[in-house]
């Protein structure tokens, strides 16, 4: 059963308001509606006091009548651009909330407000489709179609925040420093003791192990040793006035 909060200004809406809660009451219980946070103790955080009813909930009623955006407090000053205004609270911690669904509804007749008109932590509002409940004779029908809208919302599955692992990429081979000089493809397998071989008489070269390979090497390096040295020792000799006849 999901759990709703209505959000409201009682200058604004405070009667069509308490129609809605009595008929939300009516489909989702008691303990699932929540209209007004009076019991907020002397000397505590109204701020942290609203922030959690709003998180107790999974839906979000934001009732906006005519005066909804250009109410003022008692200083003129319009009432959404003080960032302690309860409404303002209620609004900017739902959006806040991914998991929320928040539904502006439009009453008496008013028009959904722009982003510009809106502060910067509320323009979210101004993009999220809005329901319209009208008065008599259309309320029963408006009110029923909104009541639809949430069981919808409370029937769907909640999205999957896992994230599927990523395999690392691999790692690119060593170079073969032979791979000019030695065939990379795998010789045949060997049955019953005979190699097997593409076409017959064919005679197969053994494919020389990794060993062999530094055996090769090595050898390369000692001949081209000796070979440095004698060079070097009939330089030597040359020099002393020894020659080679």
């Amino acid at each position: 059963m999901p759990r709703i909060f209505i959000s409201y200004r009682r200058s604004d809406s405070i009667t069509i308001t308490g129609r809605m809660y009595d008929r939300l009451v009516e489909a989702f219980g008691e303990d699932h509606v929540f209209k007004d946070v009076d019991d907020i103790p002397v000397g505590v955080d109204f701020r942290a006091v609203l922030n959690r009813e709003v998180s107790s909930a999974d839906v979000l009623l934001v009732v906006i009548g005519k005066e909804w955006l250009n109410a003022r407090d008692e200083q003129g000053r319009r009432r959404l651009d003080d960032p302690n205004d309860f409404v303002r609270i209620e609004v900017e911690h739902g959006l806040s909330r991914r998991a929320m669904l928040v539904i502006p509804v439009l009453v008496h007749g008013a028009t959904m407000p722009s982003a510009d008109d809106l502060p910067e932590s509320l323009r979210e509002l101004a993009f999220r489709n809005a329901a319209i409940v009208r008065d008599d004779p259309d309320f029963r029908r408006d009110i029923g179609r909104l009541i639809d809208q949430i069981r919808k919302f409370e029937e769907q599955e909640p999205p999957t925040t896992r994230i599927k692992p990523v395999a690392p990429p691999p790692s690119a081979p060593i170079p073969d420093p032979f791979e000019d000089l030695v065939p990379s493809t795998p010789q045949p397998a060997m049955q019953a003791g005979f190699a097997a071989h593409p076409h017959p008489g064919a005679i197969s070269t053994p494919k020389p192990s990794s060993q062999m390979k530094w055996v090769w090497i090595i050898g390369a390096i000692i001949l081209l040793m000796i070979g440095c040295y004698v060079c070097q020792y009939v330089v030597s000799l040359q020099n002393t006035g020894v020659y080679w006849y």
